[in-house]
């Protein structure tokens, strides 16, 4: 079965799937899965170096982070699913992220409220305000104030 996850590291990080060396910080992994299910899902390859070389987790210590990450510093909580691979003997842990069906998702930061995030040419970037009632109320927005201003949705957001 290791030949199915070097195939995915062969091509590479691409719009939908990524490699992150190791999880370290809970809230920065928080950050990724709310920007993965707001932007249309993707796949995360955890024990891989941006370059494609398989480092491997330290199970003990980074099995449980997607959890916390997903569960407790993601509103609403992002779905996801998670299995280990064994690669030239090291641990690779796949996560898969679907596109989420409750956006916004929000990621929990130190002392400020949530935010929410979307990934764009790898990188997790901060929503537009202007998205946010686009997501909540899809059939409904039509319009958006921006200062003095009332402007109608473009064709595709509403």
């Amino acid at each position: 079965m290791a030949h199915y996850i070097q195939k995915f590291i062969s091509q590479g990080e691409q719009q939908h799937l990524d490699f992150k060396f190791k999880i370290s910080d809970v809230r920065h992994i928080a950050k990724s899965f709310a920007a993965f299910a707001n932007a249309g899902g993707r796949k995360l390859l955890i024990g891989v170096n941006d370059n494609g070389a398989i480092a491997g987790v330290r199970i003990e210590e980074e099995l449980y982070m997607p959890d916390a990450a997903a569960l407790y510093y993601c509103t609403p909580p992002v779905p996801y699913s998670v299995r280990r691979w064994e690669c030239k003997g090291k641990t690779v842990l796949e996560v898969k992220i679907p596109e989420g069906k409750q956006k916004p998702y929000y990621a929990k930061r130190k002392n400020k409220p949530p935010a929410s995030y979307i990934h764009i040419a790898d990188r997790d970037v901060k929503t537009c305000y202007i998205q946010l009632p686009v997501w909540k109320n899809k059939k409904s927005v039509r319009y958006f104030h921006y200062g003095y201003r009332r402007y109608k949705l473009a064709a595709g957001f509403s």
